[in-house]
């Protein structure tokens, strides 16, 4: 049994993959403990599914928990976690952590590796909050601050767990790192977690729906704007909408001056907890998203989500997402880069064969899109480094 440190710096619980990681990680035989962000209601400590949850910031100003590597409170709670759990490997979700998370176990001669989840920099390029304002604009895009830390960190760690191929082969081009030293280890969902979930969809669809992040890189606003066009045709969809983010109030307006209003509803915030009534209600996932240098490097759980409880998907011509649509016929990749394709789209996958597009999802979340077969390769990765 090995010690391990997983360090992130955001909110836990409600971080499906970091729960994921570390539960796959205490069943395969090692002791976990999390340092994680303080939020308000949750305890500094506990013992979380098995592992232990550390929170960092509680008594200190917001600023001073910024998740960022030159950030000395963050490197200070890294540094006494360390001291506590003695760890044997330290794995580090933020991108903008992890320059601290190698110093640091570079210095107690102990293997640090990233969980790097998407291309942050390309990510914070196509984000509202970080274009909207010269400074930081100028950060991001033209001093390419987040590259330059991006390049660091990967040059200073010893392995990278990433969540699509696209990424292996951009670390292994941008940085000649090594391929063995990456490994795949997707969003997949445990089967069992949507066991309880009406599958499959309407026939014709009625809901299609998007959940997650309101970014302006997901281009929820062409969705709202293509259903509209659609909905002049097609007079039973509606459209679900759910979460919170930088564009939310944007679409909410959209969607407040529509004519079709009151078929579209844009629900808020929500709890992990509620992912199977959203599941079971949906027909159709949509997946507008830009085929940026973000999308194009990493995948969102949601897909293979809808793959597991055999909802059709509409994805954007994004390079991972285009890969496992083409592959499992599970539902139509297009251009969605203004609303008459999404409306296109929409009324095309309407008059399709949505339940041979649901078996075919269902048959490959069974067979390969699922988390038992990456969470092999997950603690398969790991035992390179503890043994």
């Amino acid at each position: 049994m090995a010690n391990i440190l997983y360090v992130l710096g955001v909110r836990l619980p409600d971080e499906v993959r970091a729960e994921k990681i570390c539960r796959a990680l205490v069943q395969d035989g090692h002791k976990v403990t999390v340092l994680s962000r303080w939020f308000p209601n949750l305890p500094e400590r506990e013992e979380f599914q098995g592992y232990t949850v550390l929170r960092f910031g509680k008594n200190i100003k917001s600023w001073q928990r910024l998740p960022i590597s030159v950030n000395p409170y963050w490197k200070d709670a890294i540094e006494k976690t360390v001291v506590e759990c003695k760890p044997d490997l330290i794995i580090t979700r933020e991108m903008l952590l992890s320059g601290a998370s190698n110093i640091i176990a570079k210095k107690i001669s102990v293997p640090s590796v990233i969980d790097m989840a998407e291309n942050y920099p390309g990510a914070m390029r196509g984000w509202k909050q970080y274009q909207s304002r010269f400074i930081s604009r100028f950060a991001v895009n033209t001093l390419r601050l987040p590259d330059r830390l991006e390049k660091s960190a990967v040059l200073g760690s010893d392995g990278i767990i990433v969540v699509c191929d696209e990424q292996t082969r951009r670390l292994n081009s941008l940085y000649q790192y090594p391929v063995d030293q990456i490994v795949l280890v997707q969003n997949t969902p445990e089967l069992e977690t949507f066991s309880t979930i009406r599958k499959g969809c309407n026939q014709p669809p009625v809901v299609f729906g998007h959940h997650g992040l309101f970014t302006l890189d997901r281009g929820l606003e062409n969705l709202v704007r293509g259903f509209e066009l659609a909905a002049n045709d097609l007079p039973t969809i509606r459209l679900e909408l759910y979460g919170k983010g930088e564009t939310y109030e944007d679409i909410k307006r959209i969607i407040s001056a529509s004519v079709h209003r009151d078929r579209m509803e844009i629900y808020g915030a929500y709890p992990l907890a509620m992912l199977p009534e959203i599941y079971s209600k949906v027909d159709i996932g949509v997946l507008p998203y830009f085929p940026d240098e973000n999308f194009n490097m990493t995948i969102a759980n949601k897909l293979f989500d809808y793959l597991s409880c055999g909802k059709p998907i509409i994805v954007s011509e994004a390079l991972p997402m285009k890969r496992i649509i083409k592959e499992t016929g599970a539902g139509i990749c297009t251009d969605c880069s203004t609303p008459e394709k999404i409306a296109a789209a929409i009324k095309h996958i309407y008059h399709s064969n949505l339940g041979e597009m649901s078996e075919n999802g269902q048959k490959f979340a069974k067979k390969k899109y699922n988390w038992a077969v990456d969470s092999e390769r997950l603690c398969k990765f790991a035992k390179k480094f503890i043994t």
